[in-house]
């Protein structure tokens, strides 16, 4: 593991994933190992060299784009992105989509929060998903992306673009996506 600035590391891409590649190849990653956010690793999990080569040019450069991963039930499709995530402790917003899912779902909504038990409570907006990992530079994992309604996922495609996202149920709130934002 190499360090550079900003809280990000390289990992040597060979013995991270333990695939045969030139010694000299690394993949960036935090290395921040506290959050709750990064998933869980399996230890005994073997990598395809095809798939994490391909994933690590999309985490360098997603050129304004989400990475879409498509196959059978049960094919290992989150679990190889988990997987590799957790390894670089890149922490990850997951969430499965549903016909009646929104934008809003993602974005975040206001609830009653008290700050102690039994203490008064008070509104609060509580950010979703999206805007926690546009905060924050997690991936925004989003499972059977394809069971939302079209309508709802075109909200997604300035935030694809790089462009902030505007909280209008939060007095207008604006979040410019982290450098290390991604959407899977």
């Amino acid at each position: 593991m190499q360090a550079t600035n900003n809280g990000l590391v390289k990992f040597p891409l060979a013995s991270t994933f333990n695939i045969a590649v030139s010694d000299t190849a690394t993949i960036m990653g935090f290395a921040d190992t506290s959050n709750p956010f990064i998933p869980e690793i399996n230890s005994s999990y073997v990598f395809r060299k095809e798939f994490v080569t391909e994933f690590r040019a999309f985490l360098h450069q997603p050129d304004g784009d989400a990475y879409y991963v498509t196959g059978p039930t049960g094919s290992g499709k989150t679990s190889g992105i988990t997987e590799i995530l957790g390894r670089l402790n890149w922490p990850v917003q997951q969430v499965t989509a549903h016909g009646r899912m929104e934008l809003s779902d993602l974005i975040g909504h206001h609830a009653l929060v008290s700050a102690t038990p039994g203490a008064a409570p008070t509104m609060q907006f509580m950010h979703g998903p999206l805007a926690l990992g546009m905060k924050h530079g997690h991936v925004l994992l989003i499972n059977e992306i394809d069971m939302m309604d079209p309508s709802e996922l075109s909200g997604l495609n300035d935030i694809l673009e790089g462009r902030p996202l505007v909280i209008a149920q939060n007095a207008g709130e604006i979040i410019k996506p982290h450098p290390m934002f991604r959407v899977v």
